[in-house]
């Protein structure tokens, strides 16, 4: 039997416990009715109301390149942004103006940096989960030269931000959506904006702080204009970038919340995958004049299915590519006769899907599509990103990214070129297979239509005999 002393620390555990939930209810309670959904033509994030004259600050990434913008309450009133009245590309806030919106619902600031411990609260609309929240604590207060030095220089550079930035790192969950939401303290008071997570770990996520948000506040006048969202500038990347000591792998978070993760491409010889697939069912090798392998392709009833190779005359791997039922299906690569990558693609039932990477001497594009249609693209110089476009629309209206999408359109012309080359020749390989088959098993079909037909002339004279018995009154 319990003592009465463990009763009650177990009464007033739970007790405690009560007390922090009915204290993040009263939180959300407060701040829910200042949150906002921002919708844009580019995508969707979040914002915090701080003026009763419909202002609202945001991440300035979530704006960023947008020309049409709309915000959200959390009973579902929309109501039209007007345009912007400050952008800090390099600490990413941007404050923007509202019409329409309600009076009473503006958040208070609180008076200065949180302490290291401290309970917090995440608002946003993480992956489209309008006005959710989550719970955690400050992990930390770092400034822009401490977070530079825990992701690495090029990760912070690639990010856009500056030295003077100030950072609440923070437990409380958040995911693409949330950019922008508030980040609050248990007084309901905002210490800063949901701004983006170091994915290399856990519970590592990062809201620009109060202090910084109070600078933007101030270049507020009575005489500050309203700025029309066509004047912001063309979408930039704020991409983080992780890369492996020896550079071999990395990863690159694009604005739209994906992340492109590729080991750079094996270029060992495909030879002895080539010829390993010799004698092996439903692939056909394609071989040059001279006998050397060319390509091998799987198949299914004689339409691409599977894996499909091809090498150079060297040896160097030419494409590697995979189909379901005669159309692209997964992964295609392809490389020069150095050995070195050209392309990289992903498709799903015959639709360029997900990434897309375009190497020259070094990889200047990774482009973002959902069944044919470009949603982000992204220039590349190597690994650092460079300008950004929401859409193939605005990609086109920048020399280089429209020269680079007609190069992708080249190559994949050449590459539906090799395409007919082997869809011909397993084509061919599969009719011979079955005039071979037709061939062999002609002697054994000639018996068995034979043997039937004994049977059938057995079984017609037996009858017969019977009949004649019958007639002949059983003799």
């Amino acid at each position: 039997m319990r003592s009465a002393t463990a009763r009650c620390c177990f009464a007033f555990a739970l007790l405690a416990h009560a007390a922090r939930g009915a204290e993040l209810v009263e939180v959300v309670k407060t701040v829910e009715p200042s949150v906002v959904r921002i919708d844009t033509d580019s995508g969707h994030g979040s914002g915090v109301i701080v003026g009763e004259d419909g202002l609202v600050i945001t991440n300035y990434h979530v704006i960023e390149g947008a020309r049409d913008v709309s915000v959200q309450l959390r009973e579902g009133k929309k109501f039209a942004a007007t345009g912007y009245l400050v952008i800090e590309p390099t600490h990413d806030l941007a404050l923007i103006k509202v019409k329409g919106l309600p009076s009473g619902r503006l958040l208070s600031l609180a008076r200065d940096l949180p302490q290291v411990g401290e309970k917090v609260a995440a608002f946003g609309n993480p992956h489209g989960f309008s006005f959710s929240t989550s719970e955690g604590i400050v992990s930390a207060v770092r400034d822009g030269k401490d977070t530079q030095k825990a992701v690495g220089e090029a990760t912070y550079r690639a990010m856009g931000f500056a030295m003077d930035a100030t950072w609440v790192q923070t437990t409380a969950a958040i995911s693409g959506g949330n950019s922008g939401g508030p980040l609050v303290n248990m007084n309901s008071e905002l210490l800063g904006l949901n701004t983006w997570g170091d994915d290399s770990g856990q519970q590592l996520n990062f809201a620009i702080s109060v202090r910084d948000i109070k600078q933007v506040l101030a270049k507020v006048t009575s005489t500050t204009p309203v700025q029309h969202f066509n004047t912001l500038p063309n979408a930039r990347s704020v991409a983080s970038i992780s890369l492996t000591p020896d550079d071999a792998t990395f990863q690159l978070k694009l604005p739209t919340g994906r992340v492109f993760t590729f080991d750079v491409f094996d270029t060992r010889s495909t030879r002895n995958l080539l010829a390993s697939r010799e004698g092996v069912a439903g692939a056909v090798v394609i071989a040059h004049p001279n006998g050397a392998v060319f390509a091998a392709a799987e198949h299914q009833g004689g339409v691409l299915h599977g894996l499909t190779m091809a090498q150079y005359d060297n040896e160097k791997p030419m494409v590697r590519a995979t189909y379901a039922n005669g159309r692209r299906h997964g992964i295609l690569k392809t490389y020069d006769e150095a050995g070195d990558p050209i392309l990289f693609s992903q498709y799903f039932e015959g639709r360029r899907t997900g990434f897309t990477a375009l190497f020259g001497e070094q990889l200047e594009l990774v482009a973002q599509y959902k069944a044919d249609k470009l949603e982000y693209l992204q220039l590349m110089s190597d690994a650092t990103p460079l300008e950004g476009f929401a859409g193939e629309e605005a990609a086109l209206k920048h020399p280089k990214a429209k020269q680079l999408l007609a190069r992708l359109e080249t190559l994949d012309a050449e590459l539906k070129k090799n395409e007919v080359l082997f869809r011909k020749q397993v084509k061919e390989f599969e009719l011979d297979r079955r005039r071979e088959l037709a061939a062999k098993l002609a002697p054994e079909k000639r018996a068995r239509a034979a043997e039937r037909s004994r049977q059938r002339k057995e079984a017609n004279n037996a009858a017969i005999e019977a009949i004649r018995r019958r007639a002949n009154g059983g003799r």
